[in-house]
């Protein structure tokens, strides 16, 4: 069980950091800071999977990722994501919820 605190510790980095704010890695992060006050549409909600399927890729390489569904937004502006992924190393299914905060 520790890899999975271990790998949920990760996705949060990575989805919580904007691209370009690591001086020696500018690559490394997520696009999601871009939707920060914009309207909360269907588009809004395409654009923000594309985002967690985009930067979860490239940069957790211990999982597949299968599903991402952001639920909830919060009054302190955190949106809860629920997440399906496959762990590489055992081929196991394992949902989670994340909580992505925007400030």
């Amino acid at each position: 069980m520790n890899h999975l605190v271990s790998i949920e510790e990760s996705i949060k980095r990575i989805l919580e950091t904007p691209l370009g704010s690591r001086v020696m890695l500018p690559e490394f992060g997520s696009k999601l800071y871009t939707l920060i006050d914009k309207r909360l549409d269907q588009a809004w909600r395409l654009m923000f999977i594309s985002y967690v399927f985009e930067a979860l890729k490239r940069w957790e390489p211990r999982i597949r990722l299968r599903r991402a569904v952001p639920k909830t937004v919060n009054d302190n502006g955190e949106i809860i994501i629920s997440l399906e992924m496959e762990i590489k190393a055992t081929n196991e299914t394992y949902q989670t919820e994340v909580i992505y905060a925007t400030a």
